[in-house]
């Protein structure tokens, strides 16, 4: 038996929308305003006698869609205080809902409006774009997700790869796809089994390895073979600091199986490790490295964040940076 929802039930309703076990009572002229499928939809003659369902003398359509998706698109259309562009507070199944239906249904500025509320956090024109973000309005700015998690879990992270798969959004899917292999365990990956799921979760996990090494050459300017610069004023002193680094890398197995490797040496990292002309050398320390080794260790780790940002989506078999640009101008205009 079919429920009706109170408040996306209006009397002087015209059409009554149907989805599992939920029953919506809204105004025809207004979906068909809003929506272009809507729109043809209903513009159609209306069928025989006895074919059409009828509730009390109004006209039902069902929606092959879930119940929850097809609440909060209406709620978006009818509503204009709810779903509000960012950066107003959403719940991550409100911008999922409206973004699959409102692309489904051909309601281009709830699309745009759910993508913009995704761009926020995986839209990035660059690689210094995306470390200049951490730590500025973290986690996931406007999007707020189940619990008090500050960040998503995996059933969310897949959520918001297959919403953006399926409505064309594949801008967004490289740093979607990276945070997956971040934020959900390998372990976890493999045990995704079913349909489209374990699509993605083999993806994630064949890019895992990629992820990986380029994580270990993050490091590669501390590897024994460094060459220090000709102007260096302390090779000793340099050198102690590389192989400090270099051992801590090491000992600590997690950094090098990292699968961030965009994320290495971020904060505050390479002030601390650039040498204060005022400080004194501690014998117990390893201290910083000169001004001209800072500097050409930071370009060999700045040119490697370079390299690998510019291959990310061939980790996932996603086109280029450039194509992938190209298809968000499309949506956007810009």
């Amino acid at each position: 038996m079919s429920t009706r929802v109170d408040d996306l039930w209006f009397e002087d309703g015209s059409l009554l929308i149907k989805a599992e076990e939920k029953l919506f009572r809204v105004s025809k002229c207004l979906l068909a305003v809003r929506s272009m499928v809507f729109k043809d939809m209903l513009s159609l003659p209306p069928m025989p006698d006895g074919e059409m369902e009828l509730i009390d003398g109004i006209p039902v359509v069902t929606l092959p869609d879930s119940a929850k998706d097809v609440e909060v698109f209406l709620r978006a259309i009818i509503d204009s205080s709810f779903f509000m562009p960012p950066p107003e507070p959403v719940q991550l199944t409100e911008v999922i809902g409206v973004l699959r239906l409102s692309h489904k249904y051909d309601v281009g500025y709830l699309y745009r409006r759910a993508l913009e509320h995704l761009s926020r956090r995986l839209y990035f024109p660059s690689i210094e774009a995306y470390r200049a973000s951490k730590g500025i309005e973290e986690p996931w700015r406007s999007i707020t997700f189940i619990g008090s998690y500050a960040e998503p879990n995996a059933s969310e992270l897949f959520s918001i790869i297959k919403a953006c798969t399926t409505v064309g959004a594949t801008w967004l899917l490289p740093m979607a796809y990276y945070y997956a292999c971040n934020h959900i365990r390998q372990t976890e990956l493999l045990s995704m089994t079913s349909g489209e799921d374990e699509l993605h979760s083999r993806l994630c996990l064949s890019a895992c390895r990629d992820l990986i090494a380029n994580n270990v050459a993050a490091f590669s300017f501390l590897r024994p073979y460094f060459n220090f610069e000709e102007d260096c004023v302390d090779i000793r002193r340099c050198e102690k600091v590389r192989q400090g680094l270099w051992s801590f890398v090491l000992g600590a197995v997690e950094v090098p199986l990292d699968v961030a490797p965009l994320d290495s040496f971020r904060g505050n990292m390479w002030e601390l490790l650039l040498e204060d002309e005022n400080s004194t050398l501690d014998e117990d320390e390893p201290g910083a490295f000169c001004v001209s080794c800072h500097r050409a260790s930071k370009t060999r780790h700045d040119d490697f964040l370079q390299e690998c940002w510019d291959n990310l989506p061939s980790f996932f078999h996603l086109p280029s940076w450039s194509e992938l640009e190209a298809a968000r101008q499309a949506v956007f205009g810009f």
